[in-house]
């Protein structure tokens, strides 16, 4: 199977369609009011994060089999993701509510006998049972993936730390993010597992890396503001993003190709995090010249909202 052929189905409106549909149902979960920014934020990095599990699953045999469980993957990651870095919400109230979250994790026939202090706890553990129900082996690493969000939510808000703890908290997010799709769809071979982890740590690097002035601005410490205060800029991380993109295992190659994008888009789309001599290196292959005002962020934010304006328009009119 040549997952690279298939990038037209990746970013068919078919696919799109369904991810609209299927998120238009968690809008009020997810606070979702199309006169907000933030959430044209959501629905950007959601489609993101949808089309990534759609790209690893697609490495393997039946991969059709495992379209709905990434709709209920992308839909539990928003809910919690999302929630836990709101900065809108009560701080009291989120200490409870992550507490709450912990208690669900482990077993989510227990939300009937919590008094939640926000009912989006009833969804999470319901997309949540309907993930675990139909892949059990998913449960160890989401309980392990929604420890490393706690652990990076205490960490990202201590200036102190050092790299190591920075960039450990990275791997760790990053790496069982993947793990849980390498559960879905049951794969058992170690390789393929620690390969799982090596691509889920590249992404949340990249992720760090174009959230770097956003999260600076608003005081939160991650590895990629780490080297930018320490080093001025983010040249030695970069450099160490392309020996982990070349480290890639040969059955993810198709990710080489995503992630080497990635990487020569971002020094462009954030020249002032960037030398000099690195981004006269990347500009000429990236294939978004900002010298135009391209801005991959934009198109993707646009396409997302204008169709679940179009889905909002039409469920509007039919109701």
């Amino acid at each position: 199977m040549n997952s690279i052929s298939q990038i037209d189905t990746i970013l068919s409106d078919m696919y799109l369609d369904h991810y609209v549909e299927f998120v238009y149902s968690y809008a009020k979960d997810l606070r979702i009011d199309t006169n907000t920014m933030r959430e044209n934020d959501c629905l950007a990095s959601g489609i993101i994060f949808f089309y990534g599990c759609l790209l690893y699953i697609m490495h393997f045999p039946d991969w059709h089999n495992y379209i709905e469980s990434i709709y209920w993957y992308n839909i539990l990651y928003l809910l919690v993701d999302h929630y836990i870095d709101d900065n809108s919400i009560d701080e009291e109230v989120k200490k409870i509510a992550i507490t709450q979250m912990s208690i669900i994790i482990k077993n989510p026939s227990l939300v009937t006998t919590i008094n939640v202090v926000d009912p989006i706890l009833l969804t999470i553990a319901n997309v949540y049972q309907k993930l675990i129900t139909k892949h059990p082996a998913t449960k160890k690493s989401i309980i392990q993936l929604f420890q490393a969000e706690i652990e990076g939510l205490d960490i990202q808000n201590n200036p102190a730390c050092t790299e190591k703890e920075y960039y450990d908290i990275a791997t760790k997010k990053g790496g069982y993010t993947m793990l849980v799709l390498y559960d879905i769809v049951s794969n058992t071979n170690e390789d393929l597992k620690n390969a799982s982890y090596h691509i889920g740590t590249i992404m949340q690097l990249i992720d760090d890396g174009i959230d770097v002035l956003a999260d600076k601005n608003k005081n939160i410490n991650t590895i990629a503001t780490y080297y930018l205060n320490d080093k001025k800029n983010l040249d030695d991380l970069w450099f160490h993003l392309i020996r982990l993109i070349d480290d890639i295992h040969p059955y993810f190659m198709s990710y080489k190709a995503v992630y080497m994008f990635f990487a020569v888009y971002i020094p462009d789309r954030l020249a002032e995090c960037y030398s000099k001599q690195l981004r006269a290196q990347t500009t000429t292959r990236n294939i978004f010249d900002y010298n135009y005002g391209c801005d991959a962020s934009k198109i993707l934010s646009s396409n997302i909202m204008n169709a679940y304006l179009t889905y909002d328009i039409i469920e509007r009119t039919n109701s």
